[in-house]
């Protein structure tokens, strides 16, 4: 139970502050554009923060020889899981747009956001570098064929620009850092931001997601069992398979936690943000963002404590 009650505690931590965006959103307390802004503040200062902190302490030569790995199994399981993705969201969609959507979220769960603050409170430093290190695959993938998928028109293209984003830049950042920590360290007010910057990233990201679910009617996206049957699929039954096969290949336990992870998520706000750029429908990406936040609170602890 231990395992259990540490990540519901965490996971009932982020969902106040989700709850707090909600209200703030209905009760017009912030301005519209607050979304926006802060997807920009995620984006450009904390989650870099997070990254560049970890992997400057983190990323060494001896630690990358130890855990390359790790990519490794985060790439097969991508690759494995896009075929699906591809041919599930053909029998889930109504039409060219919602194929996109369904296709982005059988593919990516919230493992950035999400993923990285659950890490970060449950499981501490050493943990969170584990993942760090297996989601570089998924930022790859996520941020260039996931984009092309979101945006209205594109078709799935993808450009080397979505590569120049400032998650993939802090990776670069942060490693370097890493790398060369034995004859250069940042000074220590420097360090002190990045951590503190870092532990604001949680809590603002739910507050993030509340605010963007919140300028919805709840009625309208809690309608359809298309939603339901997508946040079953994506928080119980991907994991689950993907679970069972690495355990039966008797992977490192270490490996089966952060991938159990990045699987075990609730679906993310890029199905709302991006179409939403681009003038896009943004309606079916708040409902699984909406459901599959509230059904997290009870299955992403379950799934670890029963896989973790």
């Amino acid at each position: 139970m231990g395992i259990f009650n540490a990540t519901l505690n965490q996971t009932l931590v982020l969902f106040v502050f989700l709850i707090i965006g909600f209200i703030m959103k209905k009760g017009k307390l912030l301005p519209d554009n607050t979304s926006s802004v802060l997807s920009r503040l995620e984006n450009i200062i904390l989650v870099p923060a997070v990254v560049i902190n970890t992997f400057m302490n983190k990323f060494t030569v001896g630690n990358i020889a130890a855990k390359w790995t790790y990519m490794i199994y985060a790439a097969v399981i991508a690759t494995i899981i896009i075929p699906f993705a591809v041919f599930a969201s053909r029998l889930m969609a109504e039409n060219d747009h919602e194929k996109q959507i369904y296709k982005y979220s059988f593919t990516f769960a919230n493992f950035s956001f999400m993923g990285i603050a659950l890490v970060s409170g449950a499981f501490g430093e050493d943990v969170l570098f584990n993942y760090l290190i297996y989601i570089l695959p998924l930022y790859m993938v996520c941020y260039s064929l996931g984009v092309a998928w979101l945006i209205p028109g594109e078709g799935g293209k993808v450009s080397i620009h979505s590569f120049l984003n400032p998650i993939c830049i802090s990776l670069i950042i942060g490693a370097a850092l890493g790398l060369i920590r034995q004859w250069f360290v940042l000074p220590v007010f420097m360090q002190t931001a990045l951590s503190t910057g870092g532990a604001c990233m949680g809590p603002i990201a739910m507050i993030l997601t509340g605010f963007v679910i919140g300028g919805y009617e709840i009625k309208g996206l809690l309608q359809g069992w298309r939603v339901y049957a997508m946040s079953i699929i994506r928080l119980i039954l991907i994991p689950s398979f993907f679970i069972l096969v690495l355990k039966a290949l008797n992977t490192p336990s270490e490996i089966v936690l952060v991938a159990l992870v990045s699987l075990a998520m609730p679906l993310g706000l890029n199905t709302i943000v991006i179409p939403a750029a681009y003038d896009g429908d943004t309606k079916l990406g708040a409902s699984f963002a909406l459901v599959s936040s509230v059904l997290g609170i009870v299955t992403i602890p379950a799934m670890l404590a029963v896989f973790g």
